[in-house]
């Protein structure tokens, strides 16, 4: 967008032309430009040689380089013109030219104003201190200086251009500061600047994704539940927003409707491992474990060294009454991650359901060896050892019903 490029004629002469920066000049239109520039130097030299005075002469200088297109010279001269003169408008605007083509619009902007506030009927200035503002973010002094500008016919214009970009920036500005006030965590103060940008621009989806975030870390499922809500009204076909708002209705307790909105997402994004993933523990949640099975198994089609559906699917298989495919999953999550006490309590639980119990036992050993504290772990080995015999049951409140039924299995890791 250019700014409004005055057009001197020569301080000798008693009226001054403005326009816009006209179009690419043919040839000819050069050399004619080439002959006016030269004319108007000659006519300067004269100038000078008969003005003593030297702001004249400083002006006059920095006209001639304006029409010659030295902007960064003519410029030059205008500062020192203004030192001499500091009230002249003309002065203080080409200054901000040469900052606004440099890209200092900050400064370029307070020359601009100094401008348009000695000169208040020249429309002219106000716009390119416009300009300068929207280039700075400060979109509300820039919709004022636009409308000090009115009058003129590109300030009329282009003031209703900014008129519906400058809400939609100052929301996206608060929004951005809300997104560094998220990661700070400074959770409070992000919510006030997301429902701010929300105030101007209630159709922004990814201030409502986030603020369903942070109330998702706050553990305020309801209000979780509600922005990620309008998220989906926002954007219906985005995957991870229904993602997140299948897990909002987890939170809430709410399976059915989360597993509806994680089935959209896996509608929307087949290889979408965390819809997936979630899906199954919904499913699992549900007691609707041949479809958790599906589920698990497709996030190891998708990750095939995920530890936790390994786990998970084991589970699955386990709550099924399939305790050999439990064996296997449990196995393969060992190998990923021998180190984990839960992988080796699971697949001692599996071997439980085989009443493999020499190598329960052994296994619930390991889990404690890897996990001292591992609390399931030490409860089961002593159930064990009373069931077994290695122990007096009479010296302990734990019943060994669980054994003999072999249908206690209560596997609620699948996360």
């Amino acid at each position: 967008m250019a700014l409004i490029y005055p057009l001197f004629a020569l301080s000798i002469f008693s009226c001054y032309s403005y326009k816009t920066v006209p179009p690419e000049p043919t040839r000819a239109a050069e050399t004619r430009k080439k002959i006016a520039t030269r004319r108007a130097f000659d006519v300067m030299i004269e100038a000078v040689r008969l003005k003593a005075d030297q702001r004249s002469h400083t002006w006059n200088r920095a006209v001639t380089r304006w029409h010659e297109g030295n902007l960064g010279q003519a410029a030059a001269e205008m500062k020192k013109y203004v030192e001499l003169e500091p009230n002249n408008a003309e002065a203080h605007n080409i200054i901000g030219l040469d900052y606004y083509s440099k890209g200092l619009y900050d400064v370029a902007a307070d020359e601009f104003k100094i401008a348009a506030e000695l000169r208040p009927d020249e429309k002219r200035f106000s716009y390119n201190n416009a300009l300068a503002l929207v280039r700075l973010e400060r979109y509300d002094e820039a919709d004022q200086a636009f409308a000090d500008a009115s009058g003129l016919k590109e300030g009329e214009y282009l003031r209703q251009v900014y008129a519906d970009l400058i809400p939609l920036n100052r929301a996206r500005k608060l929004y951005n500061a809300g997104y560094d006030a998220m990661k700070e965590p400074h959770p409070v103060r992000a919510i006030d600047l997301f429902k701010s940008a929300l105030r101007i621009r209630p159709d922004m989806a990814e201030a409502h994704v986030n603020l369903g975030v942070i109330y998702r870390k706050r553990g305020d499922a309801q209000n979780e539940m509600k922005h990620f809500q309008e998220a989906a009204k926002l954007k219906p076909d985005d995957a991870n927003i229904r993602y997140n708002l299948g897990l909002a209705y987890f939170d809430a307790r709410t399976y059915h409707q989360a597993a509806a909105e994680l089935k959209k997402a896996v509608e929307l994004k087949p290889y979408h491992r965390k819809a997936h993933f979630k899906l199954g523990v919904t499913f699992h949640k549900t007691q609707n474990y041949p479809d958790a099975i599906v589920e698990f198994k497709r996030c190891l089609e998708i990750s095939p060294h995920w530890f936790d559906a390994h786990l998970n699917l084991g589970t699955s298989y386990l709550k099924t009454g399939d305790a050999d495919g439990a064996i296997e999953q449990f196995e393969e999550a060992i190998e990923l991650r021998p180190e984990s006490a839960e992988a080796y309590y699971d697949l001692g639980e599996a071997y439980m359901r085989i009443k493999d119990f020499d190598k329960t036992y052994t296994l619930f050993q390991k889990a404690l060896e890897i996990d001292p504290d591992y609390g399931k772990a030490q409860k089961r080995l002593r159930e064990l050892e009373i069931y077994q015999g290695k122990i007096d049951p009479s010296r302990s409140p734990e019943s060994t019903k669980w054994i003999k039924s072999s249908r206690s299995l209560e596997l609620e890791k699948v996360k």
